[in-house]
């Protein structure tokens, strides 16, 4: 899954994470290959409905970019952010902690054995806007459930973490767009 890259100008080495295959499920959702916004509205928004957008965001520099964790680290390594710790938040053993996000990557990606820790719902580009330009908001998020809202700020939050990591069936008071980089 991982093979290692070393920068010379960062003091560690961290791995590029491999594309992976994608693997293709039975689900209960719709599967809709890159909507128009048309269809996502009828199909999805008004409707309130979930569903699985593919090639929706393929055109994003960071598909590429944030696969090397070197570059990560290299434009965020010293900044600060909060992590969670322990693979699911419902649990008793979950807790929070502020770490460079440079720790942050060795402990979680070069090394295999300890304790999950990951970056959730941080408002990440707001504090690295490096970041930001390696991805573009969807068209999506231009629909609005009331003409009240067309003046509102989409919301762009992070997470970061290693395999294993568990979100919990919730609900969330906002519409959401999920969209993943890496990973599954």
């Amino acid at each position: 899954m991982f093979s290692c890259f070393k920068d010379e100008n960062t003091q560690t080495s961290l791995p590029i994470i491999e594309q992976l295959k994608r693997q293709h499920f039975k689900c209960d959702i719709p599967v809709l290959d890159c909507p128009s916004i048309e269809e996502f509205r009828t199909k999805c928004f008004t409707t309130e409905r979930p569903a699985l957008l593919l090639n929706t965001v393929t055109h994003w520099p960071a598909l590429q970019k944030w696969r090397d964790l070197n570059y990560i680290h290299k434009l965020a390594g010293n900044r600060t952010v909060p992590i969670e710790i322990g693979s699911n938040y419902a649990t008793d053993e979950w807790s929070q902690q502020l770490v460079k996000i440079r720790d942050f990557l060795q402990r979680q990606f070069a090394n295999t054995d300890n304790e999950i820790e990951y970056l959730a719902q941080h408002e990440l580009f707001d504090q690295i806007p490096a970041l930001k330009a390696d991805i573009r908001i969807p068209d999506y998020c231009t629909l609005r459930t009331s003409d009240c809202e067309n003046t509102r700020h989409v919301s762009i939050k992070a997470w970061l973490g290693p395999k294993n990591t568990i979100s919990p069936l919730h609900y969330d008071p906002e519409h959401n767009l999920l969209c993943q980089v890496f990973g599954r």
